[in-house]
């Protein structure tokens, strides 16, 4: 006889989407498995009401402003991004790294692979920052957020320990780092200095030739 983990699979494991709790539905219809009284019934009146959903949506701006503040959200080259950009040529005498590099973990925002360096530069707001005043979760729908929120942390833990792993020296700079430039400009100076041992040529712009001697 067939049994409810044949008919679902692994799924049974984790809450149904529409289309899984759909072939399921339609499935157990045709199937000798026999269900608690009444369980069919409730399954398809859930089914019809849409409360299987594949994944929690994000929900709608709860006022004007609320809406307005998310839109003029900008995912590259903020303002703390932009001040990030602007020490980093300062201290190393020119734009000696690349942006925002998709094939390295979580895309940091600056990195030099020769000099073996990357800058994720985060927003306290949308990555959470621990202990932070302007990581403020949002009154309206909290559940949600906290979730998002708590998706975000570990989305950054990851990205961060798997490029670390690739050999390069990480720095996170949140955005309330800025209130203190000149502690952050120690700390990049320290970040970017060359290892010992490590050519002035690390810092060559991408894709040029050191001079010969």
């Amino acid at each position: 006889a067939a049994s409810l983990h044949t008919l679902v699979g692994d799924r049974s494991l984790e809450p149904l989407s529409v289309k899984a709790t759909a072939g399921f539905y339609s499935r157990a219809m045709h199937s000798r498995l026999r269900f608690p009284p009444g369980f069919l019934g409730v399954l398809r009146r859930n089914l019809e009401g849409g409360v299987f959903l594949p994944k929690s949506k994000r929900p709608k701006p709860s006022t004007p402003a609320a809406s307005t503040r998310l839109k003029r959200q900008r995912q590259k080259a903020t303002k703390p991004e932009e001040t990030v950009a602007a020490l980093l040529r300062d201290i190393l005498g020119g734009p000696h790294y690349r942006r925002n590099v998709r094939s390295l973990p979580g895309s940091p925002d600056f990195v030099n692979q020769r000099a073996s360096w990357a800058v994720f530069v985060h927003g306290c707001y949308w990555h959470h920052h621990d202990g932070c005043k302007r990581a403020t979760i949002p009154k309206a729908n909290r559940d949600w957020w906290i979730e998002k929120f708590e998706k975000n942390r570990a989305r950054d833990l990851r990205k961060l320990e798997e490029l670390e792993e690739t050999g390069l020296r990480v720095e996170v700079v949140w955005e309330c780092d800025l209130e203190r430039i000149e502690a952050l400009r120690l700390r990049l100076t320290a970040l970017v200095q060359s290892p010992a041992g490590l050519s002035a040529d690390s810092y060559l712009p991408d894709g040029a030739e050191p001079m010969s001697p």
